[in-house]
């Protein structure tokens, strides 16, 4: 077999590694042995061949490694820039909204320093100036509980009709929760209580001295200039403000809402007026009438148990169907125009009384049922 045979035969072995194949071919001791010098030479240059060839491929393969591990650096790097600048964007948001914040609440703070400021009872126009800047703050989370509490000390003191009513429906529905409804009994309370001071009342009202329990409010004006000297219009605008706080309550405790909605009982309401509505069915329990008046409503089915009912003026109310079960202070109480006798429950000692200080002719049976209805 000739050399070239031979080397042709190496060279079809598999389709392993080709190079190592023609090295091995190429080192043959026969093929060696019997090469002529000029073959051999060629031997040689083809050792060198496959050496270079074998150092190229070696070469492209570290390359491709590099390049590999290159492109993975480049990646991950990328993926490390972009990452980070979304946290640096996201922390920046951050950053900027708690500045917003920091900025906002000090802005709030010299805010509701300077509102302090117009805080005065020195009379019905310094008031005035107070409850407005206090109604600015009306929905501030910090400040809104204080805001509310100075404006229902300074409201009654407000001679505006318009400005009272629109300050108080600042206060009130949807305004009003379980955690600041002592603000419009408050209200209530000192309106009532500033009349009886005024007409220096003593004991229960009578129709003698509420003048302010007034069916019609003309003539009154919006801003009187003279209120201080104008006894009538003190009137007009403590009955407009009697009836527009009356008309709240009572609007608080009647919300189509069930959950807005809020029941009165337990209420502290001493001295308040509640007037001309239909207060019906309302659950009264354990709230204080004290020197309070119950005066052109009705109150048909209304609950009054346990009721604290001393010197409270009651004129002019229906009471169907009322119950007083439980109502045991009663004393100095005045009844007039109002059909206590319709109710559906009044203790005996209670009942008693009621027959002495408002006289009204009942059957046995009827009173009878009346007491019994509260067993």
């Amino acid at each position: 077999m000739s050399d070239r045979a031979r080397l042709a035969n190496r060279l079809e072995i598999g389709n392993g590694d080709r190079l190592s194949v023609l090295e091995a071919a190429v080192l043959d001791e026969e093929v060696i042995a019997e090469s002529t010098p000029n073959e051999k030479a060629k031997l040689a240059e083809t050792l060198k061949n496959v050496a270079d060839a074998r150092s190229s491929n070696e070469l492209v393969r570290i390359k491709r490694s590099q390049l590999r591990t290159t492109a993975i650096a480049a990646w991950v790097a990328i993926i490390g820039v972009v990452a980070l600048a979304f946290m640096t964007i996201s922390e920046r948001r951050k950053q900027s909204e708690r500045l917003a914040v920091s900025q906002k609440e000090a802005n709030e703070d010299a805010q509701w320093r300077e509102a302090l400021k117009s805080v005065s009872f020195r009379d019905a126009a310094s008031s005035q100036m107070g409850v407005f800047a206090m109604q600015g703050f009306f929905g501030s989370p910090e400040y809104s509980s204080q805001a509310r509490a100075i404006t229902a000390l300074l409201l009654p003191n407000v001679a505006n009709v318009y400005v009272f009513d629109e300050v108080l429906s600042a206060m009130g529905p949807p305004h009003t929760d379980r955690s600041n409804y002592h603000d419009l009994t408050a209200i209530a309370q000192m309106l009532g209580l500033d009349q009886r001071a005024r007409f220096h009342i003593s004991g229960p009202a009578s129709r003698k001295n509420t003048p302010f329990l007034m069916e019609s409010l003309s003539a009154i004006k919006a801003n009187p200039k003279d209120f201080d000297r104008d006894k009538d219009q003190q009137t007009r605008v403590a009955a407009w403000e009697l009836d527009t706080v009356s008309r709240t309550l009572r609007s608080v405790w009647t919300d189509k809402d069930p959950k807005k909605r809020l029941s009165p009982s337990g209420s502290e309401l001493s001295g308040a007026v509640l007037e001309n509505g239909g207060f019906d069915g309302l659950d009264f329990t354990e709230t204080n009438f004290s020197f309070g008046i119950l005066f052109n409503s009705s109150f048909k089915g209304a609950h009054f148990g346990g009721a604290t009912l001393k010197d409270t003026y009651v004129r002019k109310v229906a009471l169907d169907d009322a119950d007083f079960r439980g109502v045991k202070i009663y004393t100095g109480s005045r009844w007039e125009d109002s059909n206590w006798w319709d109710a559906k429950c009044i203790p005996q000692p209670l009942l008693d009384y009621l027959l002495e200080a408002d006289a009204h002719p009942l059957t046995e049976e009827t009173k009878s049922k009346l007491v019994a209805n509260c067993h």
